[in-house]
């Protein structure tokens, strides 16, 4: 049998593997016929033929950018994750499930006038993110009123790392997909998110901060993501309420030793709040702040100064399920419980919901802890929200 092959440019070299070797040893076969030499052509004739010419050697690529995988899993729902906000709405801490729960028709809303709040996340051990996904709005589209374009949406977050790193990235608030940010050198173990800024809604009286859904994307083993089932555990107080205080003091843990030194601060004059559970008339809100727009707190605090502040406002909103007309009482005590005045007597009307605020003046009272304490018509306490006043 004779192999014959052709020289054609450089498909010779690509063809080299299917030509007899000159060289080569004699088939064990037991036929005596060899093979004709490469050159030669099935008349026996020689055909003298010249090498193709070497081609010259490539350049190496140059090294690419880490890429992000682009298989990647919900970090959130692997177990062993912790979601933690700084306020919820109406003081509702199952807001704070809705980031995660996999439905962009849910979202979590933050407190009324809280335009920056901060959410937390601690990722399972071992794991690391390599891109956020969020909506930066509420995304439901309702059937008489959009949600979306109804609601402030998030124009700019800041994602603070555990090392103190920060980092600004912008949203388009015209989409209500999830948009990622991707992270290539990887996220820490535990990361803050802050809302930088907001775009208002056509509802001014929406108020609230909204995300629809928050996802953090890193590698995974095959099986391991389960969106369906969410097993992180939310980061909130049992007897606190009022989010920014119950996420508050997670949010240290959550960052280590390494938290940013800003974050101590807001921390430090986060409202300390309790409010009591029952069936009937209840607190769902309690908030102080030094000074108001319209029903709206500003800048809400826990540590005030008899210099640079004029007032407290106690800010509550309540459940009234029978909605039966009653009252209830709004009194300013010392740590030890005192007051220098009767509680202040206000009207519930027959209604199932109600929202009321009432200030104190500060220069004539002396540094100290105090409470706005909220009672119902029995005397019962229903919550109370401290502060510290300082010189």
């Amino acid at each position: 049998m004779k192999f014959i092959c052709f020289e054609t440019g450089v498909l010779l070299l690509a063809l080299a593997s299917a030509c007899s070797d000159t060289s080569a040893a004699p088939s064990e076969s037991s036929s005596s016929e060899t093979s004709a030499p490469e050159n030669e052509a099935e008349s026996g004739e020689a055909a003298e033929t010249s090498a193709p010419a070497p081609e010259p050697d490539e350049p190496a690529p140059e090294p690419e950018p880490p890429q992000i995988p682009t298989s990647l899993v919900d970090l959130l729902h692997v177990g062993g994750a912790r979601v933690a906000a700084s306020s919820v709405y109406e003081g509702n801490l199952s807001q704070v499930a809705r980031l995660v729960d996999g439905d962009v028709e849910t979202a979590w809303n933050g407190e009324t006038g809280e335009l920056q709040p901060v959410l937390a996340i601690e990722l399972p051990e071992g794991r690391v993110g390599s891109a956020i996904e969020l909506i930066p709005g509420y995304a439901k589209a309702g059937r008489n009123l959009d949600l979306f374009t109804a609601n402030l949406r998030v124009r700019e977050i800041e994602v603070v790392q555990a090392s103190g790193e920060t980092s600004r990235h912008t949203l388009d608030i015209e989409s209500r997909e999830l948009q990622r940010i991707e992270f290539p050198e990887g996220l820490s173990s535990s990361f803050l998110i802050r809302v930088v800024s907001t775009e208002p809604g056509s509802r001014r009286d929406f108020r609230e901060v909204c995300i629809s859904e928050l996802r953090v994307m890193g590698t995974g083993e095959a099986g391991t993501a389960s969106p369906q089932t969410s097993l992180y555990e939310v980061v909130s107080g049992v007897e606190t309420v009022n989010a920014a205080q119950a996420a508050g003091e997670e949010l240290l843990g959550l960052l280590g030793d390494e938290q940013p030194s800003d974050l101590e601060d807001e921390t430090a004059s986060a409202i300390r709040t309790r409010i009591a559970t029952t069936e009937g008339l209840h607190i769902t809100a309690i908030t102080l702040s030094p000074d108001m727009d319209g029903r709206t707190p500003l800048d809400p605090r826990g540590i005030y100064s008899k210099s640079g502040d004029e007032r407290v406002y106690c800010t509550f909103r309540l459940e009234n399920p029978d909605e039966e007309a009653t009252e209830v009482t709004l009194g300013w005590e010392n740590d030890a419980g005192e007051s220098r005045s009767e509680p202040r007597a206000i009207p519930v009307p027959s209604r199932r919901r109600f929202g009321h605020n009432r200030y104190t003046s500060l220069h004539w009272r002396r540094t100290g802890e105090y409470h706005c304490v909220i009672r119902n018509a029995e005397g019962d306490e229903l919550a109370r929200a401290s502060f510290d006043l300082g010189e």
